[in-house]
């Protein structure tokens, strides 16, 4: 029945007050859309998802990216590093390989199969091959909007111990607009962040494993949405410029700690990064700096969402675009892909 509704469709409907539809939206962030533009399908798999528990790796991310290494290299497989594909090669409407340069050496070597499996973002690896080599309703499906971009800052705190103030094995949200769709819009179009919206996670706390901070620091990381277009002409503009408004939301967000939530802050940073859109752009490859893939509203929700059919012969798309964004997502999408190509049936837990 709400398919093609937004999150916000199904407030006005059921008539929630302001303070009900700000507490159930508040973790936007993972999506990146207001109540206003988010598909309510989308977030209803969310929130679902978290009544069946929130899980972290005991060992941190890392360890699960070198185990799914050690998995391929065990059973013959082999990992490329510094390695980008330039190019795919087809035979009429089958894909035999792809070229790949050597970003050191750039030199070029082509790898051929039987089966290629597509990570790089759908639209991005369609435009390297011609949409015109796709069948109309394949095209269709790749008429999707980008998500949003982020912006990004990892912060290191000495000597102080953040679950004093009330940190811990979980995520905070933090808006100062009851009205979430006004304060993404203040953020994202306006590119006011004097009041900001945002989420602080705290990784150094979710596990007791040890860890590569020294144990007197700890890590915050702060989030929230960013307009690529507005970065990318800002770099492009003013170096400057750009590295200010950077420096300006990090205050702003640390502003917002410091009164609410740990009022010294600033006296024990020892270390802060930020990343912007354009940062999302270089060091991920993500196309106009997007965090999900194709943007999650009920348009690039529906039935008519694409998947891992290319109408290519022996190609398909294994991404957030054709799948859905998130750990967890990525690895049913990959999973799935594989149980369809090999008829393998894998048993896939929350865990």
């Amino acid at each position: 029945m709400y398919l093609n509704s937004t999150l916000q469709d199904v407030f006005d409907k059921f008539k929630l007050p302001q303070a009900a539809q700000t507490l159930l939206a508040s973790q936007w962030q993972d999506f990146l859309l207001p109540p206003n533009q988010l598909s309510f399908y989308a977030w209803v798999i969310l929130f679902s998802g978290y009544q069946e528990g929130a899980y972290y790796p005991t060992h941190h991310f890392e360890a699960v990216i070198n185990g799914l290494v050690k998995a391929i290299v065990d059973n013959g497989g082999e990992v490329i590093f510094n390695t980008e594909v330039v190019n795919f090669m087809l035979l009429g409407k089958t894909v035999t390989g792809v070229e790949a340069m050597d970003l050191i050496t750039h030199q070029t070597d082509k790898f051929t199969a039987d089966t290629v499996i597509c990570n790089i973002d759908p639209k991005k690896a369609a435009k390297m091959i011609g949409y015109e080599k796709f069948s109309p309703t394949v095209r269709k499906k790749l008429n999707y909007e980008y998500s949003a971009s982020n912006y990004m800052a990892y912060c290191v705190v000495k000597d102080i111990d953040l679950r004093d103030y009330g940190f811990g094995k979980w995520n905070t949200f933090h808006t100062g607009h009851q009205d979430l769709n006004e304060a993404f819009y203040q953020m994202y179009v306006s590119h006011d962040y004097s009041n900001p919206s945002f989420a602080i996670t705290t990784p150094t706390l979710l596990t007791t494993e040890e860890r590569d901070c020294p144990e007197d620091c700890q890590i915050i990381e702060f989030l929230t949405v960013a307009d690529y277009s507005y970065f990318q002409e800002l770099k492009t503009r003013d170096e400057k410029a750009y590295r200010q408004k950077k420096e300006e939301i990090l205050n702003s967000i640390l502003d917002v700690v410091e009164k609410q939530y740990i009022p010294n802050i600033r006296q024990h940073l020892v270390f802060k990064i930020t990343g912007s859109p354009t940062t999302n752009e270089r060091f991920c490859h993500c196309p106009h700096g997007n965090s999900y893939g194709s943007s999650l509203t009920p348009k690039n929700m529906g039935i008519g969402r694409l998947n891992h059919q290319t109408s290519l012969n022996n190609f398909y798309f294994c991404n957030a675009s054709s799948g859905y964004p998130g750990f967890a997502p990525t690895f049913w999408t990959g999973a799935l892909l594989y149980q369809r190509l090999s008829g393998d049936k894998i048993l896939m837990g929350n865990g």
